[in-house]
């Protein structure tokens, strides 16, 4: 007689909370979330059955069913979505007592000591997305666990359940970066860099099939390894050949346009747009930054060596309103306005002091934090740090840019002067890329929703506070769905910082000790 074993359900929840504060779908946001397909490729397909779901493209999780579905609830996301965690676990548990709740993602890791006092989740991993194995191990037992991985370690996508890749099609040839820039989450994790071998991204493809575009979404696909990068480009020129794809793109750092050869053999392999963070114009805010790669060559001297090379350029701004005037921030903008051949950018920040990075316990140290800062207003939309200008100032300056105020016509006209300048170096695909890009990200969040129904109340939204302090909460920390008074509490806000701007007692114990561990903690055992 054959034993059958029981199937498992899995549910794998990308958690989001958007800018507006309000409960908006934003499927045109780029890159998406793939965490949750390469998580679900370490899972068994023939003794799971797995559902993921994207609350960026979809909107809030507020699906009864779906949500009391689930043997084992799987969630992830930034740090701002920390508090979202916390609702989907009480919405899931009133559900089902016996559910697991395994949860992950910048946070978790900065978090270890906070999350287990309170005994949140079940799991917590701490570590890369592998550490899901030694979970379903424990619960579970190996069968539960894919043969790929089990074989050969690799984490297959699972593209077939990643409803919301749309057009764009994502994969990874190498993870975490080689620098650590101040203000990163990948430095607040001690996070080595490791780059693939050609099987594993090989296997990507093939999992991928055909698709017209392809982003890895490496945090840096420029590997120094010797040769590396080579046989990179010399995979691409034959999957290219083979008609895989027809154009694909890549995050790297600044430093990769140091080479003429590289950007030749990129575009060779059918590259079409390179996204580099330039963050700031201003060398002192680049040292600040510890960003020091961005200072070997000049800005616009690597941005316009890329768009020569007919490939698209793409990039971010971040104002730092701790250390510089608004009248300087405005006339970084001006330059860019003034400059026809270099575009604008895909999107623009407040510096965020991420939790546990250097820019982090600089503000601690600095006594920069505002009074009763929330984790989930670290969304670069908020301040919540004291500004060198008059608060006033910095509100208003801010909430121009959200309302595209500040730069009005001058984008349609950059728009123009920027195809008339680069018409000639840039092929079509490249071009649309970098226009769509460039005013696409320069549009208010509102704009860019399919939630129509918000259109009205969400413009009108624009015009709030700004200022942690004074700014209300999201409508999704009002519970949709009934919750078990045990769980009310998760829908509390996680304060960072008192009264007094000081970070709150519950949080110390984590950010005055060093942990670079990467272990798996499993609250039961700590129980025990």
């Amino acid at each position: 007689m054959v034993h059958l074993m029981p199937r498992k359900r899995v549910l794998i929840v990308n958690c989001y909370v958007d800018e507006t504060r309000l409960p908006l779908r934003q499927p045109l946001i780029r890159p998406q979330a793939m965490a949750p397909a390469y998580l679900a490729g370490i899972f068994s397909a023939s003794s799971c059955e797995i559902k993921l779901y994207d609350e960026v493209y979809s909107g809030p999780l507020e699906d009864e069913a779906m949500l009391g579905w689930p043997d084992m609830l799987v969630l992830s996301g930034l740090n701002v979505a920390f508090d979202r965690m916390l609702h989907l676990t009480a919405y899931a548990r009133t559900k089902n007592r016996k559910i697991i709740v395994v949860a992950g993602g910048p946070a978790i890791k900065v978090l270890k000591k906070f999350i287990t006092h309170n005994r949140f989740f079940d799991y917590i991993c701490t570590g890369d997305i592998e550490q899901i194995a030694e979970v379903i191990r424990d619960c579970w037992d190996e069968n539960y666990i894919s043969d790929t991985f089990r074989d050969k370690r690799w984490a297959i996508p699972r593209y077939d359940l990643v409803y919301w890749m749309q057009g764009l099609a994502y994969l990874e040839a190498s993870r975490n970066c080689y620098y650590r820039c101040a203000f990163c989450s990948l430095t607040a994790e001690h996070a080595q860099y490791k780059h693939y071998d050609i099987d594993y991204i090989r296997a990507q493809f093939q999992a991928l099939g055909k698709r017209r575009f392809v982003l890895f979404i490496d945090n840096n696909f420029y590997v120094r390894k010797k040769g590396m990068l080579e046989e990179r480009f010399s995979l691409l020129q034959e999957l290219k050949n083979q008609g895989s794809f027809r154009r694909w793109g890549a995050l790297v750092t600044n430093d990769f346009f140091l080479s003429d050869q590289y950007l030749h053999m990129a575009r060779e392999s059918g590259c079409g747009a390179l996204f580099s963070g330039v963050e700031s114009l201003d060398r002192n805010t680049l040292l600040n930054f510890r960003k020091e790669q961005n200072t070997k060559i000049n800005q616009f001297e690597a941005i316009e060596k890329c768009l020569d090379n007919g490939i698209a350029f793409l990039y971010g701004l971040m104002f730092d309103v701790t250390r510089r005037r608004i009248s300087e921030l405005k006339d970084e903008m001006d330059l860019i306005l003034r400059h026809p051949r270099i575009p604008l950018p895909s999107f623009w920040t407040m510096a965020i002091p991420l939790m546990g990075t250097p820019l982090f316990y600089d503000a601690i140290q600095q006594e920069m934090f505002l009074p009763n800062v929330r984790i989930r207003d670290m969304d670069g939309r908020t301040i919540i740090l004291k500004t060198l200008d008059p608060i006033n100032e910095v509100v208003d300056f801010v909430r121009d840019m959200l309302r595209n105020k500040q730069l009005g016509g001058a984008i349609a006209k950059h728009m123009y002067q920027f195809w008339f300048s680069n018409r000639r170096s840039l092929e079509r695909d490249s071009m649309l890329i970098n226009l769509m890009s460039c005013n696409f990200g320069l549009l208010p969040s509102i704009l860019k929703a399919r939630d129509w129904r918000y259109f009205f109340k969400g413009w009108f939204r624009f015009k709030r506070s700004i200022i942690v302090y004074e700014e209300a909460l999201d409508d999704i920390y009002r519970p949709k769905l009934r919750v078990d008074p045990a769980y009310q509490s998760y829908f509390r806000p996680t304060m960072l910082t008192d009264n007094n701007g000081q970070i709150v007692e519950e949080l110390r114990e984590d950010f005055a000790l060093s942990d670079p561990s990467r272990k798996i903690i499993t609250l039961f055992d700590q129980a025990s």
